[in-house]
């Protein structure tokens, strides 16, 4: 009676146990970051904060392009 109850369990059925548990953790965790981003979503435009204009510094530079390295660069024309 005894060897057969420290046989242990078997290697797919362990597998098995593994995959449903993954997929369970996995498929929660996914719902909860959905569940975020819909709350995210339904905040009032009156309460976003406003976007700051940010001004292009190099908008006066000049370009510098190597097409045989394929990089370029910006620099101020002083």
């Amino acid at each position: 009676m005894w060897k057969y109850l420290n046989k242990g369990i078997s290697t797919p059925i362990a597998i098995g146990i593994i995959l449903i548990l993954v997929i369970i953790v996995g498929g929660f965790t996914l719902w909860q970051y959905g569940e975020i981003d819909k709350e995210e979503s339904n905040i009032p435009e009156a309460q976003l904060p406003e976007k700051e204009e940010v001004a292009n510094e190099t908008a006066g530079w000049r370009t510098y392009r190597n097409e045989e390295y394929g990089f370029e660069v910006k620099y101020p024309e002083d």
